[in-house]
């Protein structure tokens, strides 16, 4: 039955050989097979001769005739793939084997209409049809997964192990998971900000959840299923806008001394031409570092072009527009015992890499109480993400430093002992700015200068 509702051809064949063998004239006849040829308008591989060592059969149980399985057996709707070996014998295809899905089948689709009807129900795409079908894996071992750690894990690291699911995992319905753990994912958030409702705490989970999953380089929350954040985290460096960076610029060029000149034209004259460069700063306090380095800055982003601004600590990344610290923007790993081939956290496909790729300058400020070995393992980490085999990747960079103090001069001593000191380019400005708009006289501004300079 099943050979003649799939194959038409079975019915001429037993018709041919059922007349052979009423018909005495006939008695002589032969029936021959030519797998070579193929009816007119066929494709050509469908009836041709198998080239593969094992031909599956689909043999399908009738549920009302079966009777109820016994303890140890399988359900009576289970259907039993079995392979004829051409070398005599049978083997049997459990369903948990990896070809058992391929070799399942729809009886009978008439469109595809049909092929997404599961059981009377018209499923909404063939993924969901197969979901039904029980030929996808769902989404039970993840929930297993959340409900275990929920029992030993605090609220945060829930909500990057779900981050961890949805860009790794592939779950099937992300949002039923965010549904099912929402109290838990949200627990920290509501005893910390108790003076705000259900839904901005829901709104606060999910923003950090986004930045989760940026952070790992995965997509918006609406592509996993899940609701947006009202307010989504900034993605990449503070944005700045051209025109007024460009008012920045003019606006302080012409108050810039001949020494920061001499420095502003050699820096931009590499971020011109598009080189890269390495440019080392001594600027002792009140010289005016600073202030050239935000009219440096603005020079870039007055171009529309991107410019990073670091510093060793949180407190002199402030002095800076859009400045961020330096283990904060490369993710310098953090070791008491660097080793030399320490590399940055940064994921080839992540938005910090193509921040890196985008980059044209940057400014990073108090080098001094950087270890040499932290800078080596970032130029790594641009050489790397930028595809360039330059010093940093081809970006042009400015370290500017304050010398002064016996500690950081020790630590300054490593940097000069880097491998790559040999490629700066040494400014040094030398007037201090800031004494000579005070109201000291001459001679104590002479004297204060040579103090620091010493």
């Amino acid at each position: 039955t099943l050979l003649h509702e799939c194959n038409l051809y079975v019915r001429s064949l037993k018709a041919a050989a059922q007349r052979i063998m009423e018909d005495p004239e006939l008695v002589d006849a032969r029936i021959v097979i030519h797998p070579d040829r193929r009816p007119s308008g066929e494709h050509i591989r469908r009836y041709n001769l198998p080239t593969a060592n094992e031909v599956g059969i689909l043999i399908v149980k009738d549920t009302e005739d079966t009777e109820a399985p016994e303890d140890g057996d399988e359900p009576a709707t289970s259907r039993d793939v079995v392979i004829q070996l051409r070398g005599g014998g049978y083997k049997r295809i459990s369903k948990t084997h990896r070809s058992y899905d391929a070799l399942e089948y729809v009886r009978g689709p008439t469109s595809f209409e049909a092929l997404h009807t599961v059981d009377g129900v018209l499923c909404p795409s063939a993924k969901a049809a197969c979901t039904a079908l029980g030929l996808l894996q769902r989404d039970d071992h993840w929930r297993r997964c959340l409900a275990e750690a929920v029992q030993s894990r605090m609220p945060r690291a829930l909500r990057h192990l779900l981050a961890v699911i949805l860009i790794w995992g592939n779950p099937e319905d992300g949002s039923d998971l965010w549904c099912t753990f929402a109290e838990d994912l949200c627990e920290d958030l509501r005893f910390h900000h108790r003076d705000l409702s259900a839904e901005e705490i829901t709104d606060l989970a999910l923003r950090e959840l986004q930045s989760m999953l940026t952070s790992m380089g995965g997509h918006s929350l609406p592509e996993y299923g899940l609701p947006a954040a009202s307010v989504p985290p900034q993605v990449g460096p503070m944005q700045f806008d051209p025109v007024e960076q460009a008012e920045i610029r003019e606006a302080r060029l012409s108050m810039l001394t001949e020494e920061q000149i001499a420095v502003y034209e050699s820096v931009t004259a590499d971020l011109v031409a598009g080189s890269g460069g390495l440019h080392f700063l001594d600027a002792p306090a009140g010289t005016g570092k600073t202030f050239l380095l935000e009219v440096l800055l603005a020079f870039v982003r007055s171009r529309g072009e991107l410019a990073l601004a670091v510093a060793a600590s949180g407190i002199a990344a402030t002095l800076l527009p859009g400045g961020q610290t330096a283990h904060s923007t490369f993710k310098i790993p953090v070791r008491l015992l660097r080793s030399n081939k320490d590399v940055c956290a940064v994921g080839a496909q992540s938005k910090q890499a193509e921040v890196f790729r985008r980059v044209r300058l940057i400014v990073w400020d108090e080098i001094s109480m950087t270890n040499r070995k932290d800078l080596e393992s970032v130029d790594r980490c641009l050489r790397d993400v930028r595809k360039q085999d330059k010093p940093f990747g081809g970006v042009t960079l400015l370290l500017p430093v304050v010398v002064n103090g016996t500690r950081a001069n020790s630590v300054m001593a490593c940097v000069c002992r880097s491998s790559l000191w040999k490629l700066f380019k040494r400014h040094r400005l030398t007037r201090n700015i800031r004494l000579l708009c005070s109201s000291e006289p001459a001679a104590m501004y002479q004297k204060f200068t040579e103090l620091l300079m010493q």
